[in-house]
């Protein structure tokens, strides 16, 4: 399960980095409506320098960095 949560998470954040053509910061705004096109329920919010995702059906947390790095949390 972890394992496809932080591929999800990945080609979400991949897809908002393409979509900020001025290399823009992506935000957690951002990163939550891409996982929910991918019908992931998950709340995202900025935390510092990261964004952090709590998939709500499995409470695994993530913390992603502004270069992309996903780290596994907890649940």
């Amino acid at each position: 399960m972890i394992t496809a949560e932080e591929e999800v998470i990945d080609v979400s954040y991949i897809a908002c980095v393409k979509e900020n053509s001025y290399g823009e910061n992506v935000t957690a705004e951002q990163l939550q409506n891409k996982l929910k096109e991918h019908d992931k329920d998950a709340k995202v919010t900025k935390n510092g320098e990261q964004l952090e995702v709590i998939f709500n059906d499995t409470n695994n947390k993530y913390t992603v960095s502004l270069n992309g790095d996903i780290n596994f949390v907890s649940n």
